[in-house]
């Protein structure tokens, strides 16, 4: 009996090495966009991304990928199957309408980390900026939506709204 214990105790790290050499889990699917507007800089992108049942359970493991680099993106699950899986996922990015783009997804993906994190400065009359490193928007203080935004890309900054929300 001690002889097949040891034998077992013996395979043990063999069996370890093999199963944590398998590859993890993952796929990936294209992002169809369909814009008609013909507009090629940097814009706020929002996609709904579905997802089998069963296939991912964490939004760390989604990610968006365009031209073989990751984007950085905000990951929402919208909602999830019985089993608690993700059903439908909300992706939001900064990119081009015309741009190309794939979701991956699975148990081997992460999704990367950015250490910019947001800026708020105060400004006169109560006035303050949101600068997210991809966009800055102005916010009055008495209104709902941002008074002005503007996103960067490496042509510059674009303005993308002037007198969001006047009259409201």
């Amino acid at each position: 009996m001690m002889k097949i214990f040891s034998f077992f105790i013996s395979l043990f790290p063999a069996i370890f090495i093999i199963s944590s050499s398998l590859p993890l889990h993952s796929s990936s699917f294209p992002i169809k966009i369909d814009d008609v507007s013909g507009y090629d800089s940097p814009w706020p992108l929002i996609v709904g991304i579905p997802f089998p049942r069963g296939q991912v359970s964490d939004s760390n493991s989604i990610r968006i990928i365009s031209e073989g680099r990751e984007v950085p993106s905000q990951i929402d699950v919208a909602t999830t199957w019985q089993d608690g899986s993700i059903r439908w996922a909300h992706a939001g990015f900064t990119g081009s309408p015309q741009g190309r783009y794939i979701v991956e997804y699975g148990s081997g993906v992460k999704r990367g980390t950015y250490t910019g994190g947001l800026k708020v400065t105060r400004q006169d009359e109560g006035r303050f900026t949101v600068d997210t490193g991809a966009a800055v928007y102005e916010f009055d203080p008495n209104g709902i939506l941002p008074v002005s935004g503007w996103l960067y890309s490496d042509k510059g900054r674009t303005k993308i709204l002037q007198d969001s929300g006047a009259g409201i």
